[in-house]
């Protein structure tokens, strides 16, 4: 009898121990720390993933900001005319066509009337791009595109630099000069021709067509002067580089 309960006491120990709940629990409670585990190991990893693909970020902005701003402060000085960068020259052919007409009595008498047709060949305006206006926040990077984006200052004609041809060869004139001694006098006529011929070579430089050539040369003359300040960061960080020109 009492070996019959020594087996039946064997026999029982391995099934109770199997449905314990304290077992149950332990390994339900292992489970769980292994997720846990396994969780804050992605979240650490993670972190660390972004802080590190910001700091890529910061630094290439960091770098590309520092390496323009002191390329343009050593090239670009503080003088006006410094600061440009002239990307473009037009010739321009000019021509005023001026008469005057000198009447009395409530203008119902000429007393003598001028003419002067000038016509100036090759006169010149230049565009530029106001360098120093490039600012750090002009300065972006697209880490998905890996493109350095610069934005650009507008392309302007230098009203400061308008080439009015000096050579007689090339000033073209045709005078009629007044019958009378009461009528017009030639030189006034050039003279006022003289205070016009700018502002006209300016007009004559707005025009749509010229301004296309010069917003293309524009773009070359910046490309190449980026890619000499940043050419060798972007083949060695493999980057690509973008120019806005509004």
């Amino acid at each position: 009898m009492e070996e019959q309960n020594n087996n039946n006491n064997q026999n029982s120990n391995p099934e109770s121990e199997g449905k314990s709940p304290t077992g149950c629990i332990k390994v339900i409670s292992g489970i769980v720390l292994q997720l846990l585990v396994i969780i804050l190991v992605f979240v650490i990893t993670w972190h660390l993933a972004v802080a590190f693909t910001i700091k890529s970020i910061q630094g290439v902005l960091d770098f590309t900001r520092k390496t323009v701003n002191e390329y343009i402060s050593a090239t670009y000085g503080e003088g006006k005319n410094e600061q440009k960068l002239v990307v473009y020259s037009q010739p321009i052919d000019v021509e005023i066509d001026k008469d005057e007409d000198n009447r009395i009595l409530w203008d119902w008498i000429s007393v003598g009337s001028a003419r002067l047709k000038i016509r100036f060949l090759e006169n010149k305006v230049q565009y530029y791009v106001p360098i120093n206006e490039i600012k750090e926040n002009h300065i972006m990077y697209d880490p998905e595109k890996r493109t350095i984006k610069i934005i650009c200052p507008p392309v302007l004609i230098d009203k400061e630099m308008v080439f009015i041809q000096p050579n007689p060869d090339k000033i073209i004139k045709e005078e009629n000069g007044s019958w009378s001694p009461f009528g017009p006098r030639m030189k006034d006529l050039n003279d006022d021709v003289k205070k016009s011929i700018v502002e006209k070579t300016l007009r004559l430089g707005y025009k749509k067509e010229i301004r296309q050539k010069a917003q293309a040369a524009a773009k070359e003359a910046l490309e190449q002067l980026f890619y000499k300040i940043l050419g060798e960061f972007l083949r060695k960080e493999k980057l690509n580089l973008e120019l806005v020109l509004p």
